[in-house]
């Protein structure tokens, strides 16, 4: 381009903006911002966020200045359209800020972080000890009826229902305890052999004959019929339970928004499947503190573990005596229940100016967790259920004043804002890629493998009794005395962190590996140092009873004054003054020896 065209371009443009001989000078001045974002499949805006902009040269432009949410824009959160706006929340923008160079953002301006951070940490231990006095207190309720499902002798038993919805609660049944594992320990019964149990107790239900059709018209009144759908809908919860262990957002989304097709049942489930359609296509605030429980904390993740290690005790000779009662499987209701239950309790983690729009969503599944309660009615054995339903719902109320410290502990910096199309990326599923970058550290690492959070109760008891390796399912020549895991992701990486950053404490153990030229080390801490007490629903596992040639069985793994061990591969220097390098190789909780 010669000198000519660039002239020929330019003085237009210079024309547009020279005003007119001796009018005032405008002020020279540009627009900045930036635009909050997670970095999860939706790219969710972070909303309503306080942030402190300066410019080039220090000076404040905007002491506090909430990043934009729907409100923002007329807009309310979970209502159709709102999904579309993403685009344009998330950001903090000031108009008239001076040629002096690159910009600057903070987020949270004036917020001490670290003591944020601790109550955000106080919260969660609060509400983890809150889940082992529910599994404590779970495991007395129902005792009687896993004792009674023992005691009558139904372990290889083959019979099920041919018919109605037996078959389908039997396969179910067997299928997931082998994952989850219940409150109680090992359930010695392989085969849910109901049909069995009420022909021996007809009592308890309307006898033998018309067993199966009383069953099926019971719970299938609900479900339109379609009895595949209430066992699809069950493999659905359990795998969005599932990704909320692994610390796994965006799973828990894909999975989460595949129940939005039970929208199409009507009636209460129907009003299910489209809350969830609604607060995944047009939410966003909300999201704001999934993205932050879910990615930072184990707390939905051990909420869904316990849940469902409970409900494992359910076993089903309770399931028949709520058939005899009249009350039909309710299962699916109840896990429904518990997430609609979390979307309401999320919806309190917005910041102050977004509260408004996000409690539409809040009271909308707030109102639907109050009509699936008051709908499960009787004495017997539905009062166990209530119980069940009513503690935790104390528990999942404390998940929102999580969310809020978590987002007020939210640290941002940016010092190179240029104009209004910064963008700025908070990692979502943060200790999930931790953990996937600890399973690789070197080809024979199996923390993850072994101890990891997807590793199933059938898995570790295999483990101890047939020498089985998690990992590859191959026979080993060594079974150990017990077999444990993490209930979650961030609980595995945290463990190795904080090993980690207090390496000082192992002076002597390292200095020993050293000088014995050792190309292994294992290192240990107490359980109470990290967690402090009532830390046993972050942990599973079991141990054997009898010797590893003549098992008799196996009881699950107290962990209470238990340690956690870590293994490292260890590099010696060719320079004796060098430090120690250390290769992670596994992790994993150990009762009080």
């Amino acid at each position: 381009m010669d000198p000519d065209e660039i002239t020929a371009r330019a003085e237009p443009v210079g024309m547009v903006n020279a005003g007119e001989f001796a009018c005032p000078t405008g002020k020279c001045a540009r627009p900045i911002g930036v635009q909050f974002l997670y970095d999860d499949g939706f790219n969710t805006p972070i909303v309503d966020m306080p942030i402190e902009l300066r410019d080039g040269a220090g000076a404040m432009l905007v002491a506090e200045l909430p990043t934009t949410a729907p409100i923002s824009v007329g807009a309310r959160d979970a209502v159709t359209g709102t999904g579309a706006l993403r685009t344009d929340l998330g950001v903090a923008l000031y108009g008239e800020a001076p040629y002096n160079g690159a910009a600057q953002a903070l987020t949270n301006p004036g917020r001490d972080i670290g003591a944020t951070e601790q109550e955000a940490w106080e919260l969660e231990k609060t509400l983890v000890a809150g889940l082992f006095d529910f599994e404590v207190k779970m495991t007395d309720k129902f005792a009687p009826f896993v004792l009674e499902w023992e005691r009558e002798g139904f372990a290889g038993a083959g019979a099920e229902f041919v018919n109605g919805i037996g078959k389908g609660l039997s396969n179910w049944w067997n299928s997931e305890k082998e994952f989850w594992g219940s409150a109680w320990g090992f359930l010695k019964s392989s085969a849910a052999a109901m049909e069995s149990y009420l022909r021996r107790n007809p009592d308890l239900s309307l006898g033998p004959i018309g067993i199966s059709n009383f069953l099926s018209r019971k719970l299938l009144e609900t479900w339109n019929n379609n009895e595949d759908e209430i066992f699809e809908a069950l493999e659905k919860i359990s795998a969005c339970f599932k990704k909320l262990m692994a610390g796994d957002f965006d799973g828990f989304m894909t999975d989460l928004l595949k129940l939005s097709g039970l929208a199409a049942l009507g009636g209460v489930i129907g009003e299910f499947g489209e809350l969830i359609q609604q607060s995944i296509q047009d939410g966003i605030e909300w999201m704001n503190g999934l993205i932050e429980i879910v990615s930072y904390t184990p707390v939905l993740g051990l909420i869904a573990n316990t849940m469902m290690k409970v409900v494992f005790m359910m076993t089903p000779n309770f399931w028949a005596k709520l058939f005899g009662e009249g009350t039909g499987f309710i299962l699916p209701e109840v896990l429904i229940w518990a997430i609609t239950s979390i979307i309401a309790a999320l919806c309190t983690t917005t910041g102050v100016g977004a509260a408004a729009s996000a409690g539409l969503l809040g009271t909308r599944a707030a109102n639907l967790a109050r009509k699936i309660r008051s709908a499960i009615k009787g004495s017997g054995a539905v009062r166990a259920v209530l119980a069940f339903m009513d503690d935790i719902a104390k528990i999942i109320e404390q998940i929102g004043p999580l969310g809020t410290k978590l987002r007020q502990a939210i640290r941002f910096a940016a010092d190179d804002i240029m104009d209004a199309r910064r963008r700025m990326y908070r990692p979502s599923s943060y200790y999930k890629r931790r953990l996937d970058e600890l399973a690789r550290t070197h080809p024979g690492a199996h923390g993850p493998q072994n101890h990891g959070w997807n590793v199933s109760m059938k898995a570790l008891r295999e483990r101890i009794l047939l020498k089985k390796d998690p990992a590859t399912n191959k026979i080993k020549n060594f079974a150990p005395p017990y077999s444990t895991k993490f209930n979650s992701a961030v609980d595995q990486v945290r463990a190795y962190d904080y090993l980690i950053e207090n390496l000082d404490k192992y002076e002597e153990p390292l200095a020993n590996a050293r000088k014995t030229n050792n190309d292994y080390i294992v290192l240990k801490f107490d359980i109470v140092d990290l967690w402090e007490e009532k830390a046993n629903v972050r942990f599973s596992g079991y141990k054997r009873v009898g010797s590893s040639k003549n098992p008799s069985g196996v009881d699950s793994v107290d962990f209470t004054d238990g340690t956690i061990a870590t293994g490292f591969k260890v590099s010696h220097p060719d320079d004796p003054g060098q430090p120690l390098t250390l290769i992670y190789d596994s992790s994993y909780p150990k009762p009080k020896e």
